[in-house]
């Protein structure tokens, strides 16, 4: 998530922009940072952005929030609309609430401005069914104003739509709504359109489209495939009427037989006959069931008054049977893995469909496989294990999320359907290999296939080209999120068949807007609320090995005040990058220290300002550095060290939200100092650490507190042997 101090440029839309938002600063990100951490310290991660001064991601358990899932929502929404950038104009609409396994409910949101839904935003929220917020990912846009009325109807918008498509016929996929449309130009401006969103899908063709169309003219901004391809579609017109598949009944299901490739041609000794599970009961039989239809493309389908489909490979109906063993096969597998019954519904899948080599239309619940000379110079898809369950994979995904904007989500989309294809083949037989597409990998030819095991990283995503003559695109970029996903399957620490269990959870934790880095704190979510939280250093490094982490960060947290003769203590915060981290401190430029925290001491009386940097260095060699100036006054300076042991009254008490407690040291300590509430709970540890002899200050910030009395607890144990134990009671009134 990204915010960015913008200037509005309003592209190819005639809607007014009236102003920008501009972007908090960095101290007050800070501030929200530490507010929520102090308020949640049982969390495992929290994901900040710095600009906008709320989190993208959080994973972990906080404190219950209500009595319910429903309940716990409300009270969150209502308690953090700041954190989620909720105001009078921009608002959260739920779109849906999803039980799920281990005891979490899932709650989606959309973002809306004036009512009105801003598209690729909101919130996907997870709560324990004690009402307990355990994940957070999404993204939201607080720099909108514009008007929201439109000169079209949304009668006038499908008229516009049956222009563009010509004589062809289509069905809405969705229906014609109002909507927001956040733009990010080249230049990293940000950019809000009012548009007509809608979606199609052609009828007897691969082919849906995604339509944002302007809402004062009808002209089209945009209009996007929405098909899920294998490779590149031939996408000219279909002039034969196709019949549409028959509906019956559902009858009791039966089993029959079948020939199948266990996986492709390139492997075995060739065919095989398999049960054909869950064919409906009606006489004579057809390649029909539960989970999948299978229909030759304007032609006879496959019929059997005994169940037996046995053909060989120089009968069409054999790839009838390829499609409908392996699909519905591959469900099965999906279902043992976790699929839930609510997202298993039945799939249509043609065959021999002369202008695709293999596709997609996932909202609609179609896939499309051509014949051998569908695309010059490859062989039949149907022919390949791999590739039928990677289409199939398509849809089962689109269960769980839209992967409809370009970049990343479209690349994730194919790697998650390479990811479960290769699993399930490997499954199957016990293979090892993890590349998708030998069978149509041509000696001397294209070369279509894609490896799970690689080394692509991020630095490679704008040049990588696997796919010759075509320009860099998410078939391409997919590899980078697969091969991830496959090395963490492939990590000696982790179980392989709990590893595809996870990725498939991780499908139900994706945001609005996601991308790699989203994808893989998804896979971390599924791990922890799956009791696996051993496992997500392996994810993380997985990840990281691909270039896929958070873009590493500090900030160094301490007074920014201190009198001469005394000493604080400073800490480095770091987050993202691949942990673990070093550290290196300098003072004015010079090197000081190599721990998270410093302790700086002003003794003997420097004075004015003190600049102290550290570099934080991650698991990956990539680092990150943060400047802190310190102002030493030289005005309160001490002119001997102490004589004995003191800590003062916290100043100001009462205080809102942070006060200050100095204490005396009269030599080397080790120094204990907890905040703990009435009840005798520890609330933080202010400091546990070697001090210097002579005069500290620490501050305690409560921002994320109640109100009410803390006790400050110090212990010092000096180099001599002495002991030294006093409270201090605080108040923080709000």
């Amino acid at each position: 998530m990204k915010r960015f101090i913008i200037t509005y440029l309003l592209l190819a839309s005639t809607a007014t922009i009236v102003n920008a938002q501009v972007a908090r600063t960095d101290s007050a990100a800070r501030g929200h940072w530490a507010q929520f951490n102090q308020a949640h310290e049982q969390r495992l991660k929290v994901v900040w952005d710095k600009a906008s001064g709320r989190f993208s991601n959080m994973l972990g358990t906080t404190r219950s929030f209500g009595r319910t899932p429903d309940e716990a929502i409300s009270n969150f929404i209502n308690l953090k609309s700041s954190l989620l950038g909720l105001s009078d104009n921009h608002k959260l609409k739920q779109l849906n609430r999803l039980n799920t396994q281990n005891g979490q409910v899932k709650f989606r949101f959309q973002q809306t401005y004036n009512d009105i839904p801003v598209l690729n935003s909101g919130y996907l929220i997870s709560v324990t069914e004690t009402g307990e917020i355990d994940y957070i990912s999404g993204n939201f846009y607080e720099g909108i104003s514009l008007e929201v009325q439109s000169e079209l109807s949304a009668g006038q918008v499908t008229s516009a739509i049956e222009t563009d498509l010509g004589e062809s016929a289509f069905d809405f996929l969705k229906e014609p709504e109002l909507s927001i449309w956040p733009l990010v130009t080249e230049d990293t401006m940000e950019v809000f359109v009012l548009v007509w969103h809608a979606r199609v899908r052609v009828k007897d063709q691969p082919v849906a489209w995604r339509y944002y169309i302007d809402v004062e003219n009808g002209t089209i901004i945009e209009k996007k495939s929405l098909v899920k391809d294998l490779l590149p579609l031939k996408l000219s017109s279909v002039e034969t009427d196709m019949t549409e598949k028959e509906e019956v009944p559902r009858m009791i299901p039966v089993n029959g037989t079948g020939t199948v490739y266990q996986v492709s041609p390139n492997y075995g000794s060739g065919t095989v006959t398999r049960t054909l599970h869950r064919l409906d009961n009606v006489s004579p039989r057809k390649l029909e069931g539960l989970h999948v239809s299978v229909d030759y493309y304007n032609q006879s389908n496959a019929t059997s008054p005994t169940g037996s489909f046995n053909y060989s490979t120089s009968n069409a109906h054999f790839d009838e049977v390829m499609v409908y063993y392996h699909s519905d096969e591959f469900e099965d597998w999906l279902i043992g893995k976790g699929l839930d019954n609510s997202q298993v519904d039945e799939v249509l899948i043609r065959t021999r469909f002369s202008d695709t080599f293999a596709s997609t239309v996932a909202e609609y619940r179609e896939v499309f496989f051509g014949t051998e000379d569908a695309v010059l110079g490859l062989n039949n898809p149907t022919w390949e294990a791999a590739i039928i369950t990677h289409e199939y994979m398509h849809v089962v995904s689109g269960t769980y999320y839209d992967f409809d904007t370009p970049g990343h989500e479209q690349a994730m989309d194919e790697a998650y359907s390479d990811y479960f294809a290769l699993a399930y083949r490997n499954d199957f037989n016990g293979l090892l290999s993890s590349v998708i597409g030998e069978y149509v990998d041509q000696t001397g030819g294209f070369d279509w296939t894609r490896n799970l095991d690689n080394s692509w990283t991020m630095d490679d995503y704008s040049t990588i080209d696997l796919e010759p003559n075509f320009t860099t695109d998410e078939h391409d970029r997919s590899v980078i999120f697969s091969g991830a996903l496959w090395d963490f399957r492939g990590d000696g620490n982790v179980n392989p068949e709990v590893a595809d269990e996870l990725v498939l959870k991780s499908l139900g934790n994706l945001g609005p807007s996601t991308d790699f880095l989203d994808g893989m704190y998804a896979l971390m979510a599924a791990a922890i609320n799956s009791s696996y939280s051993d496992y997500v250093d392996d994810i993380e490094y997985a990840f990281g090995t691909h270039g896929i982490s958070e873009p590493v960060s500090v900030y160094i947290s301490g007074p920014g005040h201190i009198s001469s003769g005394f000493g604080a203590h400073y800490t480095a915060n770091p987050s993202g990058g691949v942990p673990s981290y070093s550290y290196q401190w300098k003072k004015d430029g010079v090197n000081v220290g190599t721990s998270n925290t410093y302790y700086l001491s002003t003794y003997p009386f420097d004075e004015g300002t003190v600049t102290l940097s550290v570099t934080v260095t991650d698991n990956f060699n990539k680092t990150a550095t943060d400047n802190f100036p310190v102002f030493v006054d030289p005005y309160l300076k001490r002119s001997v060290l102490p004589t004995e042991f003191s800590i003062t009254v916290n100043y100001p008490n009462p205080f809102n939200p942070s006060t200050n407690i100095s204490y005396e040291l009269p030599e080397v300590c080790d120094v204990i100092i907890k905040v703990y509430n009435l009840m005798g709970q520890e609330v933080t540890t202010l400091i546990n650490s070697s001090v210097q002899a002579g005069f500290h200050e620490i501050t305690f910030d409560a921002g994320g507190l109640s109100s009410g009395f803390y006790i400050a607890k110090i212990q010092a144990v000096g180099a001599s042997g002495k002991v030294f134990n006093q409270e201090l009671k605080m108040q923080l009134i709000k």
